[in-house]
């Protein structure tokens, strides 16, 4: 598997003379515009803490939907007991 690298560099816009690059390989995979470098590398970590934070999220969702499920088979469960038996 390749690493996936990430830095700013000189662009050639006169407005916007740097820019961030994630790249995989020599592969660009993600490119944006930035005014200064200060900027770029603000940017570019704050789009890693941003993924670091969706993988967190999704792991919290995932638990979440588990408990759920859990609840909806406890009252099932407890449907069966209000309703009277046939016999």
């Amino acid at each position: 598997m390749a690493f996936i690298t990430a830095d700013v560099v000189p662009s050639d816009d006169d407005e916007q003379p740097f820019k961030v690059v994630f790249m995989r390989g020599d592969e660009i995979i993600a490119e944006w515009l930035v005014e200064s470098q200060e900027e770029g590398e603000e940017q570019l970590l704050e789009t890693i803490r941003e993924l670091g934070a969706s993988d967190d999220d999704d792991e919290d969702k995932d638990e979440d939907e588990e408990e759920e499920d859990d609840e909806d088979e406890d009252e099932d469960e407890d449907d069966d007991n209000d309703k009277p038996k046939r016999r």
